[in-house]
């Protein structure tokens, strides 16, 4: 706070200078009459001479207390017993007290209470040659306080010794002074303020950056801790700033106390301290954003993707490859507006994509088109996030060139909208794309479809199955298209036949999924299927009739069989057994055939019974062997059958059946 009042002991020691000349003005004044008394008689032409001394030196005394009353500072001359033998007038506007009073009460009595001792030790002792100084408040009213700088200095005043006071109004200063040191005590960033290329103040960060103490810089010179290499960078930022042709913080290098060399950022602007021209600086420490601007500069340099900073809509960094997208070299980009290279017409979309993303509202990268250096029109997608820059807010970006993919695309575009089947692209649930077909299928259009749920158009009955065979056939459980139906805008439905497979979509997973309408292949279907019912029932009825009518089929012809033994067991001649022979073997042949149908029909027809009844198995096996004897006979065999001791002679079971399996078997053998 001394640096306020360096000025007002150079201007007290000016008026001590002026007053101590009007003493001695005075003083002459005073002798000279005396002499021009005691030489009054002498004559008019000494008489003449003294009256021009004389109003010479009265008006020295005039001159001095003129510029006294014009002096922006408050004035009292004390004599040695302490009795005011000056006052001028600015004193009394400062006080607001009147010539008489003050001459009578000085400040005394209008010093606040609690600067009192204060100001009494420091005016106090007053040394030969040099000058006391107080800082104190008095009240100038019930409700005004005003702080004082009073300074005190010995003088000789009319060949008597004297005090001349000086009071100078630091109110405005003090309140700047405790404003400034309230501001810079909570403020983030270091605060210092340079005069008369010294530095005058400090603040508790700006020692912090340095690790110096107040003491220790106080005093010293501006660019102190400056690294050499960078002193021209920030005396030139300074004079820029200060010339008002620079709005951007400058960055420089200082030394620590501890020998580590720190970055700064740094603003200046000029100030009134202490009534003159000073420089009142803000600084904030940048190492760490330096040593990630130099870690990324490092990673994104060999990075195959584009990354950049930006800053109220301007490029603050861009690392390599944004250069090589946008044929556009660093320098030319850096504090280039950010969306002056996208394409005009999707500038919008860009703008409201990326306040979207940092806001939080969604994650998905957007895609745009920009404008090479070259003027050729490419594709990008990009992601964004906010981050901290130079302790500012600022967007950090990274883009891709999708040229490529974007060529890719418009040629599966091309090949699925001239395919006759239906495509269609989910992610995160929603349908990102169809084709003509798709639209053509369903009878919805692209607008209603996209961004839905494409689920809501499997039919109802359908779903759970539809669900299971997708996720099989994408984790590769499966190759095989399932068959589902789907639900029509105009309420009805087709079949369709569907593949899906697992995809990158605009840089994320996505299932690609295509289908063709089979709805007249089922049509197809449920009429084979209907008439192989209908075959089926017929063959049914036919075998249900020959079961039913098995009865009557075979009690003729049992009745022929009977009757012919019976006709043979009489009186016949060669010629008429022979023909009854014949007559009984074709009556027996026919039967088994017969039955052999009517048991297929009656299996066929689900009538087939199996009887339950007791026989003798070596009756049954000779009569069998009686039955054949003549066909063996006929063809040269000889027939013989044989029936193990141990098999029981009588068993239950269905005797028909075994007699015909084994008329069968001794047939075909």
């Amino acid at each position: 706070a001394l640096a306020f009042f360096v000025p007002i002991l150079g201007l007290a020691s000016d008026y001590v200078r002026n007053f101590g000349a009007k003493g001695v003005a005075e003083k002459r004044l005073r002798e000279t009459e005396i002499r021009l008394a005691e030489e009054a008689d002498r004559g008019k032409y000494a008489s003449a001479r003294l009256d021009e001394r004389v109003s010479g030196l009265k008006a020295a005394v005039e001159m001095y207390e003129t510029v006294s009353d014009g002096s922006p500072a408050g004035v009292i001359v004390t004599d040695r017993d302490g009795a005011r033998i000056y006052v001028n007038k600015r004193l009394c506007e400062i006080t607001g007290l009147s010539e008489e009073a003050l001459r009578v009460s000085g400040l005394e009595g209008m010093v606040v209470p609690a600067d009192v001792e204060e100001r009494k030790t420091s005016l106090a002792v007053i040394p030969d040659g040099e000058t006391a100084l107080a800082v104190y408040r008095i009240y100038k009213s019930k409700k005004e306080t005003v702080w004082i700088s009073e300074t005190a200095r010995r003088i000789s005043y009319a060949r008597k010794d004297a005090v001349l006071r000086t009071f100078t109004d630091v109110t405005g200063t003090k309140h700047t002074e405790e404003m400034l040191r309230t501001l810079s005590t909570s403020s983030p960033v270091g605060i210092y303020i340079v005069q008369d290329g010294e530095v005058k103040y400090v603040n508790g960060k700006y020692c912090e950056y340095t690790g110096f103490t107040g003491e220790e810089l106080l005093g010293a010179g501006a660019e102190r801790m400056v690294l050499y290499l960078d002193k021209d960078i920030a005396r030139q930022g300074s004079r820029e700033m200060l010339a008002g042709t620079r709005k951007e913080p400058y960055e420089y290098r200082i030394l620590a106390k501890d020998g580590e060399v720190r970055w700064l950022t740094e603003t200046v602007t000029e100030i009134k301290y202490g009534d003159r021209p000073a420089v009142l600086g803000s600084v904030a420490d940048i190492t760490e954003r330096r040593r990630v601007e130099v870690m990324l500069r490092t990673l994104s340099t060999s990075s195959p993707i584009g990354i950049y900073i930006a800053q109220d809509g301007e490029f603050k960094f861009v690392n390599p490859q944004i250069s090589e997208y946008t044929g556009f070299s660093e320098e030319d980009l850096i504090g280039r507006e950010s969306l002056s290279f996208v394409l005009e017409e999707d500038r919008p979309s860009v703008r409201s994509s990326a306040i979207g993303m940092l806001k939080g509202g969604h994650n998905a990268p957007y895609e745009y088109r920009f404008v090479k250096e070259d003027g050729s029109v490419m594709w990008a997608m990009e992601v964004v996030r906010s981050i901290q820059y130079m302790g500012r807010d600022a967007v950090l970006g990274t883009m891709m060139d999708i040229s490529e993919k974007k060529q890719a695309e418009e040629l599966f575009e091309t090949l699925s909208t001239g395919t006759p089947i239906g495509v269609f692209i989910v992610q995160d649930g929603e349908l990102r794309y169809v084709n003509p077909h798709f639209e053509k299928f369903t009878g919805y259009t692209k607008t209603e479809l996209m961004g839905t749920d494409p689920e809501r158009l499997v039919f109802p009955g359908d779903r759970d199955a539809v669900r299971q065979k997708s996720l099989g056939m994408l984790r590769g459980e499966s190759r095989t298209p399932y068959e589902y139906r789907i639900s029509l805008k105009d309420g009805g439905y087709i079949w369709v036949m569907e593949t899906t497979t697992s995809i990158q979509y605009r840089g994320r997973q996505a299932v690609l999924g295509s289908f063709m309408d089979i709805s007249e292949r089922k049509k197809t279907e449920v009429e084979l299927k209907q008439a192989k019912e209908a075959a089926e029932a017929a063959s049914q009825a036919k075998s249900e009739f020959l079961a039913n009518v098995s009865h009557e089929i075979r009690t003729p012809l049992n009745a022929i069989v009977g009757m012919t033994e019976l006709t043979l067991d009489t009186e016949l001649t060669g010629d008429q057994k022979d023909t009854l022979r014949v007559i009984q073997t074709s009556s027996e042949t026919l039967l088994s055939l017969i039955n052999d149908i009517l048991d297929f029909s009656r299996i066929e027809a689900g009538q087939m019974e199996i009887e339950a009844s007791s026989f003798s198995v070596r009756e049954l096996v000779e009569g069998v062997a009686e039955t054949l004897s003549v066909k063996a006979f006929e063809k040269g065999l000889e027939l013989l059958c044989y029936v193990s001791h141990d098999v029981p002679d009588r068993l239950k079971g269905d005797v028909a059946r075994i007699r015909q399996v084994l008329m069968n078997l001794a047939v075909n053998a």
